[in-house]
Order: C-alpha cells, then structure tokens, then sequence
C-alpha cells in the first residue's frame, strides 16, 4: 500500500447526488491516512464556452462572476456534506477539465485522484464519461473511479 497524503477530489457541480454519496469513501480515505482533500472544479473557460456568441460579454467579470458562484457552492457542499472539521482546500480553475486535472494532480503532488462515475447512458454518457477515461488514461498518479448511485 502507498501513502496517500493528499487527496485530489474533482468536484462536478452538477451530480450533487454522487458527489453526496462520494463523500463516505472520500471521508474514510482521508481520515485513515491523515490525508489533506483537495477540492478542485474546472469552469469552462467563457471565451470557448460562449464562442461566437459572446462579441458583447465582458470575460474578465464573467469569470469572476462564475468563479465566485463556484466557490460559494463548493463551501456549501463542504459545511452540507460534514467535511468542514477535515483538511480541506477548495480550488477553482478555468478550462478544459481532462487537462487542468492532470495538471492540478502532478503540479501539487497529489498522491491518487478520487472521481465518481456519473452512471449515465447514452450521449451523457459520451460526454461525461470521456474526463473520467481520459484521467484514468493520462493521469500520472493512480485514479480511485466509484460509480457512487451503485453504492
């Protein structure tokens, strides 16, 4: 067994369900080790998001605007969810999830990555599935996957 020090649990906003139900395994993990928990959601990046559409938008607030929704609504997850007596650090980043997880995983020093499967089918499936199998493939530390609507 290797030391796991420091947790990598990338947070999808919208499975509140299964990031609920994550927290169990996350928890024991954490507390068996000592381990710190990094939270980490990836927003789009607005440039790339909104396209063509966005001539008019003002980028700088927009991203201000979603980084400080994000926050608020990872805090509420962490007070919700019974991790705030643990060593939590919550991190919000802009851009292509796949890649700024890889990269918050080898910059930090993270010692496995902890992401829940969504169980979707179909086109969901296709879209959300694919961070999930493009970390396992690239990930340069190990990848924990739980299907958590299965557990």
């Amino acid at each position: 067994m290797w030391d796991i020090n420091k947790i990598l649990f990338p947070l999808d906003l919208d499975f509140k369900e299964g990031n609920t139900k994550m927290v169990r395994y996350l928890k024991a993990i954490a507390e068996r080790n000592q381990a710190e928990i990094h939270l980490l959601h990836v927003l789009p990046d607005p440039t790339e998001y909104y396209g063509f559409y966005a001539v008019n938008m003002n980028f700088s607030e927009l991203s201000q605007s979603m980084h400080e929704t994000a926050l608020k609504k990872i805090q509420a997850f962490v007070d919700e969810s019974s991790l705030s007596n643990m060593n939590v650090q919550i991190h919000v980043v802009s851009g292509r999830p796949t890649d700024e997880i890889i990269n918050f995983a080898e910059n930090r020093g993270m010692d496995v990555i902890m992401m829940g499967t969504h169980g979707r089918r179909g086109l969901e499936e296709t879209f959300f599935g694919s961070v999930v199998r493009s970390v396992i493939k690239l990930s340069p530390v190990p990848v924990l996957t739980v299907n958590p609507l299965r557990h």
